[in-house]
C-alpha cells in the first residue's frame, strides 16, 4: 500500500476496527480492479484480508504514536478572536479582463503545470514525483514513461499537432 495518506489512516483508526468484514482503502479507482478481484477470489481473499488487516493496525499503532493535536478552542474563544473586517469600506479589485475571454497556452507552457504524480499512478506506478524516479523498484519503468510522454510533449509541439486552448469567465457582481 506504500505510503499512507491521511484517508487510509482514517479507514485504518475510525472504519476498519469497528466492521467485522473486510474494509480496505483505495487511493484511486484504477486500483478497485485488483482490490475487488482479491477479495472475490476463493484462494486470494483469505491472505489479502489478513494482510491489509495487519497493515491497518501497523496505521493505528503509527496514528497512535503522533504527538495530540492542540485541542480546539471554545466557541466563545474563537468568537473573541475575530478578525475585525470593515465591509462598508471595502471596495473588491475590479477584474482586468471581466467576462468570458478565450485563452490560449503552448505546450511547453503548460508542460510547467503537469502533476505527474496522477499521471504515474494511471499506469499502476504508485509513488510521488519526481521521488518515483528514483525509486528501487519502479524508477526504472517510471524513468521510460516519463521520457515517452515527453517525447510525445515536444512532438506535439514541434509538430504542432495540438494547440490548447480554453475559455475562462471572471464575473463580478
Amino acid at each position: 500500500m506504500g505510503g499512507r495518506d491521511h484517508l487510509e489512516a482514517h479507514t485504518a483508526v475510525k472504519i476498519e476496527q469497528h466492521y467485522s468484514g473486510p474494509t480496505v482503502y483505495v487511493q484511486n479507482a484504477s486500483r478497485t480492479v485488483g482490490v475487488v478481484s482479491s477479495l472475490l477470489s476463493a484462494t486470494l481473499k483469505e491472505d489479502f484480508v489478513a494482510r491489509t488487516r495487519k497493515e491497518y493496525e501497523t496505521v493505528r499503532i503509527q496514528h497512535a504514536r503522533k504527538k495530540p493535536r492542540t485541542p480546539p478552542v471554545s466557541l466563545q474563544a474563537a468568537r473573541d478572536n475575530a478578525t475585525s473586517i470593515d465591509w462598508e469600506s471595502y471596495t473588491p479589485p475590479v477584474p482586468h479582463r471581466p467576462g468570458v475571454s478565450q485563452v490560449e497556452a503552448s505546450i511547453e507552457t503548460l508542460r510547467n503545470y503537469i502533476d505527474w504524480t496522477p499521471f504515474f499512478m494511471t499506469w499502476s506506478l504508485a509513488g510521488k514525483y519526481p521521488r518515483i524516479m528514483e525509486d528501487e523498484v519502479v524508477g526504472e519503468e517510471a524513468q521510460r514513461l516519463f521520457a515517452d510522454a515527453n517525447a510525445m510533449l515536444d512532438k506535439l509541439s514541434q509538430q504542432s499537432l495540438l494547440k490548447p486552448r480554453g475559455v475562462v469567465g471572471i464575473f463580478s457582481g
